[in-house]
């Protein structure tokens, strides 16, 4: 098939739009803050999706527009009429920030995020880095008013207007003053990889399941099953051994042991995985297949 040359720039030109969006211009900063919606001091002309939220401003919309006529200027109509709303969209919304949670330290980032079968946003924090957990009486991971050493759970469904996120009705800590709504579950240290479970193929057994490597201190590493509520017990626990030996003895903590855990002589950085669900290894079917950084 033969391309005109004016066709194969036009093409070239959006290959470019679309996957080198970053080079072409800066994202709009969005506001964590939502209530009331910040809008834009002179309204927008072009970004106009951003007319009811967001920190944007009039100077950043007209560098968008005039980026865009840069791109779509050499289209022709029916490039134009088919591309240049998507092109819009991608300019003017190249992300938007939904929740952002401060560290303290550079190291221990969490290594998640997915979606449930339920619909919701799984967000997994670590617990804000260094070594111990030392933030607070407690540590991050065991204080239900920080979002750090978590999995969060939230919506992000319809959220084009008002509110970023919304909190699910069901989430376990609604009620609880002294937590914060999103947590899901605490008491995690670094989940890395998470995944959820397909089900049997044929029952659909374990259909839902969320799995997670948590990356161990000094001596365990542990893979947990993520559910509704739960306690994962870092730092008064790691793995099946105590850590912190006031914390661990403590029984109001109603920590929930790991489905698996294995000493720094096996390995020291797991790497969740995936229950095999598949057809060309049947003898793998309901196995959690998982890695380490460090052993393999």
């Amino acid at each position: 098939m033969a391309y005109s040359q004016h066709g194969h720039d036009q093409l070239f030109a959006l290959f470019i739009a679309l996957m080198y969006p970053v080079l072409l211009v800066k994202c709009h900063p969005q506001c964590l803050d939502f209530k009331p919606p910040f809008r834009p001091q002179n309204g927008l002309s072009f970004c106009t999706m951003y007319s009811q939220f967001g920190c944007c401003d009039s100077t950043k919309d007209q560098e968008i527009m005039n980026r865009f006529y840069s791109i779509v200027d050499s289209f022709d109509y029916s490039l134009y009429a088919t591309c240049a709303a998507y092109i819009q969209d991608m300019l003017c919304a190249l992300y938007r920030i939904i929740l952002e949670v401060d560290e303290p330290a550079s190291n221990h980032n969490g290594g998640q995020l997915l979606f449930g079968n339920d619909g919701y946003l799984y967000i997994f924090t670590g617990d804000g880095g260094m070594a111990g957990d030392p933030f607070g009486k407690y540590g991050n991971a065991l204080n239900k008013s920080a979002l750090l050493g978590k999995v969060l759970r939230i919506d992000i469904n319809n959220n084009n207007r008002g509110p970023l996120y919304k909190i699910p009705p069901d989430n376990p800590f609604i009620q609880d003053p002294d937590a914060r709504p999103e947590v899901y579950a605490y008491g995690v240290r670094n989940m890395w990889r998470c995944s959820v479970d397909r089900g049997d193929p044929q029952t659909k057994e374990g259909n839902g399941r969320i799995f997670c490597g948590d990356v161990g201190q000094n001596k365990f590493e542990e893979i947990d099953i993520v559910e509704k509520g739960r306690n994962y017990g870092w730092k008064a626990r790691e793995g099946f051994s105590c850590y912190d030996k006031k914390l661990c003895g403590n029984s109001s903590l109603n920590g929930v042991l790991p489905i698996f855990a294995y000493p720094h002589s096996v390995g020291k950085s797991v790497t969740g995985g995936y229950v095999y669900r598949g057809c060309e290894s049947p003898n793998l079917n309901g196995l959690y297949i998982f890695g380490d950084f460090m052993s393999g």
